[in-house]
């Protein structure tokens, strides 16, 4: 009888566990509007479930935001970058990575989770506010006649930049 009971036990702990211990109800005495109530019929907001694979939706909140490009003319971001409330490595970003290419039109991105429960759009604005490299130039003396080859310099959207004399 005792393993009769420990078996049943068992099975029952066992079904609630892959069916998770609270449903969605609705019926003709009372409606939860998708509200989970427990057995006992107390409102549960927020719960764990032992489903596995179950994931909650959650509702993302993208802010628009301008990133710089680095010295070689790149950038990349992250989901948290976009929704700061964007915790963990289920979220993903449609576009990643910027460049030079990207200056001037601002790209929407789109974050999504790994469950595709949901998913929002911000604008990236890419800027370039790193001055071209500085040359330093030697003290020349040509006569009249001489010639001198005008000073360049480089910059990692604007590439060579030649000056004038």
């Amino acid at each position: 009888m005792k393993k009769i009971t420990f078996y049943t036990l068992l099975l029952i702990v066992i079904t609630f566990s892959i069916q998770g211990f609270s449903r969605p109800v609705s019926s003709d005495i009372f409606s939860t509007n998708n509200d989970y109530v427990s057995f006992f019929n107390n409102p549960i907001n927020d719960y764990v479930s032992l489903r596995p694979g179950y994931s909650e939706n959650r509702v993302s909140t993208c802010n628009d935001i301008t990133v710089f490009l680095d010295a070689t003319g790149n950038i990349s971001i992250t989901p948290v970058d976009i929704d700061p409330a964007n915790i963990g490595s289920n979220f993903s970003l449609d576009i990643s990575s910027f460049t030079c290419s990207d200056i001037g039109t601002p790209v929407t991105v789109t974050v999504t989770d790994s469950n595709d429960n949901d998913t929002c759009t911000a604008v990236v604005t890419v800027l370039d506010n790193l001055s071209p490299t500085t040359p330093t130039l030697p003290n020349l003396t040509v006569d009249c006649n001489g010639t001198l080859t005008a000073p360049t310099t480089t910059d990692a959207c604007a590439g060579t930049i030649t000056g004038t004399t």
